[in-house]
């Protein structure tokens, strides 16, 4: 190992940081080092053209939206612990009301989407490496949702 990444490493060792987290760490200085860049330059973006408006979709009946969510993708940011607010657990999973957390009621929202317009609209998750691991254990009882 790099002697200029041992003392970095250490002091993240040192303060119980996931491995996941060391590991993703060293692998971006490893990048930093050989001058990869992993930026996206604004000028590499291109822009959209156009975008149709929910109106223009057609969804006049269930079948059609049914179709268009099976070309879907739901995305929720769940990527914080709320250490600003003196927790240590990944905010989604505080209790809201009887029993169930935020995630149970996002989960039963893609839940009933599919159900009701027979879809497989996908769900996407953007965990932070300090949510991961605690949200795919919870996820575990709902073995419908999938990966």
């Amino acid at each position: 190992m790099d002697s200029e990444l041992s003392c970095p490493v250490a002091k993240m060792r040192a303060g119980d940081l996931p491995v996941i987290a060391i590991d993703h760490f060293k692998k971006a200085y490893d990048q930093v080092v050989r001058g990869d860049d992993q930026m996206i330059h604004e000028s590499d973006i291109d822009s959209i053209e156009s975008i149709k408006k929910y109106e223009e979709l057609n969804l006049i009946n269930d079948e059609n939206l049914g179709a268009t969510l099976d070309q879907s993708v739901v995305i929720k940011l769940n990527g914080g612990l709320g250490t600003s607010m003196g927790l240590n657990k990944t905010k989604s999973l505080l209790n809201v009301r009887d029993g169930m957390t935020f995630m149970d009621v996002i989960v039963n929202q893609i839940i009933h989407l599919r159900k009701s317009y027979s879809n497989e609209v996908k769900f996407l998750l953007m965990n932070s490496f300090s949510t991961s691991n605690e949200t795919k254990e919870f996820l575990i009882k709902y073995p419908d949702l999938s990966e």
